[in-house]
């Protein structure tokens, strides 16, 4: 599941509890996957605020 959302094999959540560490890892979001939603949200932006000048 680690190696899914793009974390080393070797990345823990000391303070979590393993199904706490298990839930948190699992309901991330890949680091590519934020960058790519982030870059449609702010195309999306710029196009209506393009518009509506």
């Amino acid at each position: 599941m680690r190696r899914a959302q793009g974390l080393p094999d070797d990345f823990e959540l000391p303070s979590f509890t393993v199904a706490g560490a298990v839930k948190a890892v699992g309901n991330g979001v890949p680091l590519p996957l934020g960058r790519a939603i982030a870059k449609a949200v702010l195309t999306a932006m710029s196009a209506v605020s393009g518009d509506a000048s």
